[in-house]
């Protein structure tokens, strides 16, 4: 039998203690008062319950759950929950925590914090978005029709049948339809998807506006028409599909075009960590043209609270949003932010022609004459008018910071390249002299 280290017992712990002993679990239950004071609520729980010291609570844990107040954290014992799973409940109450910087400046999460104290553990987040009580007032056996569940469902996409067979028998308020790059497998979804859904989400890309950028801001009604990529075209081609489907038989779309999302795991320049590693080493990096074009980038937190508000909108099907953040910012205040970020005070930057590093670095080419090498400004106030009052959270100094701090932590992502950096050099020697 499964047992549970509960570490807090106040009432998310309480309460999810019932539950788990409802289930058949074994629960093993701590605070910071000590055994004796959790006496009355082993005696309500039963045989399957005991008290103990956290550490022993800890040791004992099959899977751990934190639910104790955030600035107490650092608390939990590390060692005896190593290789171990770890729930962690917690919301960030400055009023009852006090004020931790990092939260505010939303550079880390509650869990972020969790995990980097409990190193060697695998720390994840649960039951810190409903009412404690209702833990066990809303609890229902599975199949219960109504019952408040998250449900995960596992299926190849390119298995149509496998696909089909995971969604039989379901109806979906909303579809949103992340990885459908060509119209191959779009055709498949649409027909999987007939008639069981009430809004499907299709995210193409705001590289699919015209290029070259005839004027700006770029806007929904901007054309859509980009001769240099093909991951544009193969977007453009599913959004065509998408509106003939709405036109001709109601199919409930809505389009949503980002520009350049990112997250701390997401380096958004052309050679990604070889260039920090370049400057790191007090070498010039390389940016394309003159490092004065215009580029918009767009933190996924950001980019979540506007998508979220498309969601179950009637009066957004048939619409199509641009999502992007606020900040219009030069590739050289970019590739400035990121050097600053690892560092580097006083970056050295190499500009050289973006036709020129295509032709030399053919792997780079579409990207950049089809997308980075452009200007582009964008007018988001049609997706505003669903999210009165946005501003964008997360400008890209702090996004550039988070992005070096979590390569710096895991340096097996950080894919660094020594025949692109040895190529970059070529480069450099030929063209910046």
């Amino acid at each position: 039998m499964t047992t549970i280290g509960l570490i807090g017992a106040g009432n998310i712990g309480s309460n999810l203690a019932r539950a788990l002993v409802a289930s058949g679990y074994q629960v093993v239950l701590s605070n910071s008062r000590g055994p004796a004071t959790l006496a009355d609520l082993v005696a309500e729980l039963g045989p399957q319950s005991r008290a103990a010291t956290v550490v022993q609570a800890a040791e004992a844990a099959d899977i751990a759950v934190v639910t104790i107040p955030l600035r107490e954290i650092g608390k939990v014992p590390v060692a005896p929950l190593v290789g171990k799973i770890v729930i962690d409940t917690n919301n960030y109450y400055p009023q009852r925590d006090g004020q931790i910087p990092a939260l505010d400046e939303e550079s880390t999460t509650t869990a972020e914090l969790l995990q980097a104290h409990l190193s060697g553990s695998k720390v994840v987040k649960a039951f810190n978005h409903i009412g404690a009580a209702q833990i066990v007032q809303d609890a229902q056996p599975a199949g219960t029709p109504d019952r408040r569940a998250l449900e995960v469902l596992h299926a190849d996409l390119d298995d149509p049948s496998g696909l089909a067979s995971a969604v039989s028998g379901r109806r979906f308020d909303v579809v949103a339809d992340f990885m459908s790059f060509t119209v191959e497998r779009l055709e498949r979804h649409l027909e999987l998807f007939a008639g069981r859904v009430g809004q499907y989400v299709f995210i193409s890309s705001a590289s699919a506006y015209a290029k070259p950028v005839a004027s700006l801001p770029i806007r929904e009604s901007t054309p859509l028409r980009n001769p240099f990529w093909q991951y544009s075209r193969d977007k453009i081609a599913c959004e065509d599909l998408l509106v003939g489907r709405y036109r001709e038989a109601g199919f409930p779309i809505t389009i949503v075009r980002p520009s350049h999302t990112y997250d701390q795991f997401a380096l958004p320049i052309h050679g990604n960590w070889t260039q920090i590693a370049r400057l790191r080493a007090g070498k010039p990096a390389i940016v394309h043209g003159d490092g004065t074009s215009l580029w918009t980038l767009t933190h996924a937190s950001d980019f979540a609270y506007m998508f979220a508000g498309l969601l179950a909108r009637p009066e957004a099907v048939g619409e199509a949003y641009t999502i992007t953040g606020d900040e219009a910012l030069t590739w050289d205040a970019i590739f400035t932010a990121l050097a600053r970020a690892a560092g580097v005070q006083a970056p050295r930057l190499v500009h050289i022609a973006s036709e020129t590093l295509a032709r030399e670095l053919p792997d780079w080419g579409p990207g950049l004459l089809g997308d980075k090498a452009h200007s582009v400004v964008f007018d988001c106030s049609k997706v505003r008018a669903l999210r009165p009052g946005f501003s964008q959270r997360v400008p890209f100094v702090r996004g550039a910071e988070q992005i070096i701090a979590a390569f710096d932590a895991h340096p097996e992502i950080q894919g660094y390249d020594p025949a692109l950096d040895a190529r970059l050099d070529e480069l450099v020697a030929r063209y910046a002299g």
